[in-house]
């Protein structure tokens, strides 16, 4: 199954409201693979979602002030929701203005993980299913990939103390992508694996 990327790119690059991406990414799911998963998955409470991870990335960076933050989905930890499933790296070796990711493979230094409450109970909700393979993929992509970038982008264009850095995220141990760059003039979502 190739997986779609460009669509889920699309769909975290969207500025309207994180709970319609939520449903995009829903319907997307659904329009192409039919299963009664997609139904059955309750939309997580995303605005809670992203003020914890706007909390938790304030904290983490704040102090370090990294040029470069790799944010790696790690959903092995989860622990019944009382772990984690997201961990931070950074550096100040990053150059914002080129957009290589060569730095997210030797951080200097590491943080906190995070939960993202959402992410964990939509795994939840299918996890345990009898699925076949290529809903099971699909299903990871959307709601791990593509549902943790809406809630992080969303997360920085709210914190108000930013300075120029570039944030990618993805699997710990696969796809990573460029997710945002940040100045004190804003963020600019990138959602892309090569920047264009």
């Amino acid at each position: 199954m190739e997986l779609p990327f460009s669509e889920i790119f699309a769909i975290v690059r969207r500025p309207e409201r994180p709970q319609a991406s939520f449903e995009a990414l829903r319907n997307f799911g659904e329009s192409q693979i039919a299963s009664p998963i997609w139904k059955s998955i309750k939309s997580p409470d995303v605005e809670k979602d992203i003020e914890a991870a706007r909390l938790w990335l304030h904290k983490t960076t704040s102090t370090y002030r990294p040029t470069g933050v790799y944010l790696g989905l790690d959903t092995l930890n989860e622990r019944n929701g009382k772990g984690t499933n997201i961990e931070i790296g950074m550096t100040t070796s990053a150059n914002p203005a080129v957009l290589s990711m060569d730095w997210a493979y030797h951080c200097e230094e590491y943080g906190k993980k995070h939960l993202i409450r959402g992410v964990y109970e939509v795994h939840k909700a299918y996890k345990n299913r009898n699925l076949d393979d290529a809903v099971h993929t699909l299903a990871d992509y959307l709601f791990f990939f593509g549902y943790s970038g809406i809630v992080l982008a969303s997360a920085l264009e709210r914190m108000t103390d930013r300075w120029d850095s570039l944030y990618v995220w993805g699997f710990h141990d696969g796809d990573i992508g460029f997710l945002a760059k940040c100045s004190r003039a804003g963020v600019q979502r990138l959602a892309t694996f090569d920047g264009k």
